[in-house]
């Protein structure tokens, strides 16, 4: 009988091993299964990083490119400003345009025909 015991003895504590062993490898295979979920993970990030990298680059050339269109544009705002203030104001352009109308330029003649009429009448 103490056989027996002995050996059902034995037999427990070997299904008990097997089972421990079972899920040993069991959390073993989950462990690797996490480190390969985790390298993978680093993976994307670094590659993710690298990409933003690479974007914010660009999008930081842009922006430097966009100021400096800026700034040109400002600089010819600001030299269409200045010759704005030398054009002719509203009032001057019609004081000037009375002088002409005043004036009649289509009736005044040259100094050719000026001198063609001192001539003719020195003739007569």
């Amino acid at each position: 009988m103490k056989n027996n015991t002995a050996q059902g003895e034995r037999e427990l504590m070997t299904n008990m091993l097997s089972q421990i062993n079972k899920k040993t490898r069991l959390v073993e295979e989950r462990i690797d299964n996490l480190r390969n979920h985790v390298d993978l993970l680093e993976n994307n990030i670094l590659e993710i990083s690298k990409n933003n990298s690479k974007e914010f680059d660009t999008f930081n050339k842009n922006m430097r490119d966009l100021r400096k269109e800026m700034q040109e544009n400002i600089e010819k705002f600001d030299r269409i400003a200045e010759n704005i203030t030398q054009l002719a104001s509203k009032d001057t352009v019609k004081v000037i345009e009375k002088y002409i109308d005043l004036l009649n330029p289509m009736t005044l003649v040259t100094r050719d025909e000026v001198e063609e009429l001192i001539d003719e009448k020195l003739r007569k």
